[in-house]
């Protein structure tokens, strides 16, 4: 299993939510390799905002985030900073050891 780490901070969650969770949104992870995200936001800093998506691939990963249409997204929808790409380069996570609930 392939996942990433994307830390984010929008102008305003909502308004980053709104677009993130939109069907066009979804649908465009999904093709792109995209198997499951979960949401994560900072209790001192509502903007601040941690995604880990698990992935079929790295390189499929790589793919959408490079993309120029998603980069060009990007400030549309309020992101302030984007971590993944721009900060600390590619962070890959490999499931180390299975929790009990798989």
């Amino acid at each position: 299993m392939t996942f990433t780490l994307n830390r984010a901070k929008a102008e305003d969650y909502v308004k980053w939510k709104s677009a993130f969770g939109a069907p066009e949104g979804k649908t465009a992870r999904k093709a792109a390799g995209a198997k499951s995200w979960q949401i994560f936001r900072n209790a001192d800093d509502p903007n601040e905002i941690i995604v880990l998506i698990e992935w079929d691939n790295i390189d499929n990963a790589r793919k959408y985030y490079q993309n120029k249409e998603f980069l060009q997204r990007q400030p549309g929808i309020g992101v302030l900073v984007n971590s993944l790409y721009k900060d600390c380069g590619w962070t890959t996570l490999k499931r180390l050891k299975e929790s009990p609930s798989d």
